[in-house]
């Protein structure tokens, strides 16, 4: 029987953070310059929490223009029901930890550093490979 993988093998590595003082606008652009849909939230080193763009969207439907634009990513960000999980943790942990929580995302963290992020993007690949490997016809 083989051992289960670590969450490192399917996270994306080295992704982009954003400063807790930015603005949703800012926020908005990076991740559209990006094509990502996730950012995590850190304030220096600290991760604080993780921004989607579906957070981003429901929050700008509370608000209008120059409100929603110049709003921080701190008062939109998920910190309550962030994960945040070593690249060495077992990748079923963290999917079973993100199903039951109905997260969407992980954050990725070795010796305090954000080093990657698991998405649920990345739990279907991860799912792909395991049962092509396991069921080849």
């Amino acid at each position: 029987m083989k051992s289960m993988p670590q969450v490192q093998k399917y996270m994306t590595t080295v992704p982009q953070t954003i400063d807790s003082k930015q603005s949703l606008g800012a926020a908005e652009e990076l991740m559209r310059r990006l094509g990502v849909r996730h950012l995590p939230v850190v304030a220096g080193q600290k991760v604080l929490g993780i921004v989607s763009e579906r957070d981003m969207t429901m929050y700008r439907g509370l608000l209008t223009g120059e409100d929603a634009d110049n709003a921080l990513v701190e008062d939109i960000c998920q910190s309550a029901d962030n994960l945040t999980v070593s690249p060495f943790a077992p990748l079923g942990d963290v999917v079973a930890d993100m199903a039951e929580r109905r997260l969407d995302s992980a954050v990725v963290v070795d010796n305090g550093k954000v080093v990657g992020i698991f998405t649920a993007v990345d739990a279907m690949v991860a799912l792909t490979e395991i049962l092509n490997a396991r069921f080849k016809a």
